[in-house]
């Protein structure tokens, strides 16, 4: 027959569930984050393309009033300074970085579950 012991874990399985529940919850709000502030991302890079094709136009509307105007130094002038602001902007932001927390969010939390079930096995076997 086995011999029963007690190992007065009762305590510390309640603490484990609490931390794992405390942890679970700042998973998926980080997630819940992540995703806005993509969703947020994407809102502003259509802002930029918006703008910039606005301002692709404002260039193509002025070079075509600055070369009908009998002034060449004055077209050459404004078509570079108009070429030289729409130049500056900077690319999209663009990546898997969203994909790539949510592995590692569903790696942890595959882990802290196979860690909650070996600790659960261990305590039966000693009990």
């Amino acid at each position: 027959m086995s011999k029963i012991r007690r190992t007065d874990m009762g305590g510390s399985i309640v603490l484990f569930v609490f931390i794992g529940v405390i942890l679970a919850i700042s998973l998926i709000s980080g997630i819940y984050i992540l995703k806005l502030r993509g969703e947020q991302a994407r809102r502003d890079q259509a802002i930029a393309i918006v703008e910039k094709q606005f301002a692709d136009s404002q260039a193509e509307e002025t070079k075509k009033i600055v070369t009908t105007s009998s002034e060449e130094a004055t077209s050459n002038e404004a078509v570079s300074t108009v070429d030289s602001s729409t130049a500056s902007q900077n690319l999209p932001v663009t990546g898997s970085g969203m994909m790539v927390s949510q592995i590692i969010g569903a790696g942890l939390l595959t882990v802290f579950i196979v860690s909650y079930i070996k600790s659960r096995f261990v305590i039966v076997r000693y009990l």
